[in-house]
C-alpha cells in the first residue's frame, strides 16, 4: 500500500484508484470509507473511469454513505462515456432491477451488450441470464448458453473473474 501511495501522490492515476480500493477492502491499512472516497474522487476528477465506476459502487451500496441509488447511475454513466466496461453493466444491472431509474428490461439489455462488446464477463453473463429468462429479449435457450460460454471463457483474467464463476455455475445448472 505504501507504494501505491508513493506513486498516487506523484500523480499516478491509477494507483490513487488503487490506494482507495485499499482503504475500502482493508488492503494494509484499516478499512476507512471516507478516505476509500476521497482518493476515489481525487483519480476520478483526473479521468480514472474505473475509479468513477467505484463512486457509483459507494452509492449503490451505501458504504459509509447514504445508499443513492439516482447518484449510483449518474457514476455509472459517467464510467461508461469514459469507456469503462464495468460502468456499462452497472447501468444495466440498475436498469434489469428499476433502481434509480424506472426498470426497463430491454434497456438493461442494451447496457449489458455494450459491457460485453468491451470484454466484460458480468456483461456477458447477464445476456445469457435476459437470454435465458426472456428478460428484456426473446427467450433463447441456445444464446444464453453461448454468452454463458463466453463469459465462462474468461475465468482466467483476474478482473473478469466473478463473472465468468458465475456463468460456469449457470452453465452446470443448465447441464452445460
Amino acid at each position: 500500500m505504501r507504494l501505491f501511495r508513493a506513486a498516487a501522490d506523484k500523480g499516478h492515476i491509477r494507483a490513487t484508484t488503487l490506494v482507495g480500493i485499499g482503504y475500502l477492502s482493508g488492503w494494509g491499512v484499516p478499512r476507512d470509507y471516507g478516505e476509500a472516497m476521497r482518493w476515489a474522487r481525487r483519480a476520478a476528477e483526473n479521468g480514472e473511469s474505473g475509479a468513477t465506476n467505484l463512486i457509483g459502487q459507494f452509492y449503490q451500496n451505501g458504504w459509509g454513505i447514504t445508499r443513492d441509488y439516482g447518484e449510483a447511475v449518474r457514476w455509472y454513466r459517467r464510467a461508461a462515456e469514459s469507456g469503462n466496461a464495468s460502468g456499462f453493466n452497472n447501468v444495466g444491472v440498475l436498469y434489469d432491477k428499476g433502481l434509480g431509474v424506472t426498470q426497463d428490461y430491454a434497456e438493461s439489455v442494451r447496457w449489458y451488450l455494450q459491457a460485453a462488446q468491451r470484454g466484460n464477463s458480468w456483461g456477458m453473463r447477464n445476456l445469457g441470464w435476459a437470454a435465458e429468462h426472456g428478460t428484456g429479449v426473446a427467450k433463447d435457450a441456445n444464446a444464453a448458453v453461448q454468452w454463458y460460454r463466453r463469459a465462462a471463457a474468461l475465468s482466467g483474467d483476474p478482473d473478469q473473474r466473478a463473472g465468468a464463476e458465475d456463468a460456469k455455475a449457470n452453465l452446470a445448472r443448465l447441464g452445460q
